[in-house]
């Protein structure tokens, strides 16, 4: 009965998309909410000048399952970065905890760049370099080193006035870093930050993932550890539809996104720089190595975490997204 319920609300949205209509339907029944936003012209002219930016052409008119994308990985200033096409995938889990209900559908009319993997000790530090920032004003970006709770915490070393990765830690994902250091070092290369939906459509897909593998937690895909982070990428088998690696289990990231219940509206406030609300906390993803393996919960992609953007520790780090056109 609801899958028919379904196909005749489906079948009015695409009546009503002509004359391009809005609709919010809740089915109580199912816990399910879907946002249907019509395309107009404006949407073409989207696509348009999205083709004109030299991307795959199913990149901007969207794709409806994830085996019809085929990872693109592209250098973008510097930096390795996967393209994720546009489409749309429900968002939340009913299965989950009751913060990540209702489930609803999200959608993206544009593709998006993020990085490939989390960022690395070896760029933070040139970005801590090139910003001048000392040892004495690194508080806002990173947390501070504890040599004393059990495990090796140091990553970087202030020596001679310029910022040092300690001895092959350059390739593993940076971490004990505050949410307003991973903001300022995504501007400073000119991306930003993922909001937490972009973060969770990389992960799921419209196929709508558990994880970013599939639908079944394979330990061998994970990075569990109490020592030092493996290196970026050193788990390819468990990467995501669009190629991005270590989403899971690696280190809990940053979002833009302050923590809000769902369903998620990316008009309603949430999606306001740091500077803007220095003091509410911020949305998280991915699992990290933090919880053990008899503690699954926090490796699904529709998990979700949250922290004031001027804390940090050991398992918090990040990665960048970026608009396929540079200045927005």
């Amino acid at each position: 009965m609801i899958n028919r319920i379904l196909a005749l609300i489906i079948g009015l949205i695409s009546t009503r998309c002509a004359n391009n209509f809005r609709m919010w339907i809740m089915l109580v029944t199912s816990g399910v909410l879907i946002n249907s936003s019509c395309k107009s012209s404006s949407h073409s002219a989207e696509i348009t000048e999205c083709l004109n930016a030299g991307l795959p052409e199913i990149a901007c008119t969207g794709i409806a399952i994830n085996e019809d994308w085929t990872p693109v990985i592209r250098e973008i200033n510097g930096f390795d970065m996967v393209l994720v096409p546009a489409g749309c995938f429900m968002m939340g889990n009913m299965e989950g905890l009751p913060r990540e209900q209702p489930v609803h559908e999200i959608c993206f009319n544009q593709p998006f760049w993020i990085d490939l993997t989390e960022t690395t000790v070896d760029q933070y530090a040139s970005f801590l370099n090139s910003e001048k920032v000392t040892e004495e004003n690194s508080e806002n970006w990173l947390g501070t080193w504890a040599e004393d709770v059990g495990w090796d915490w140091i990553q970087l070393n202030y020596l001679g006035n310029i910022w040092v990765p300690v001895p092959g830690d350059g390739l593993r994902p940076v971490h004990n870093i505050t949410g307003f250091g991973a903001e300022a070092y995504c501007s400073w290369r000119g991306a930003r930050l993922p909001t937490e939906a972009e973060w969770e459509y990389v992960a799921r897909g419209p196929d709508n993932l558990l994880y970013p593998w599939g639908n079944e937690l394979n330990t061998d895909y994970v990075a569990r550890f109490r020592g030092k982070n493996p290196k970026v990428g050193s788990k390819p088998q468990g990467a995501s539809w669009v190629g991005a690696l270590d989403l899971s289990s690696s280190l809990y990231e940053w979002t833009i996104t302050i923590y809000a219940p769902y369903p998620y509206d990316a008009l309603d406030g949430r999606e306001i720089a740091f500077i803007e609300d220095l003091s509410s906390e911020r949305v998280l993803r991915g699992g990290s190595w933090y919880h053990t393996e008899g503690i699954p919960d926090d490796l699904r992609a529709t998990a979700h975490f949250r922290l004031p953007p001027h804390l940090s520790n050991r398992p918090y780090g990040f990665r960048c997204v970026q608009s396929i056109f540079p200045d927005e």
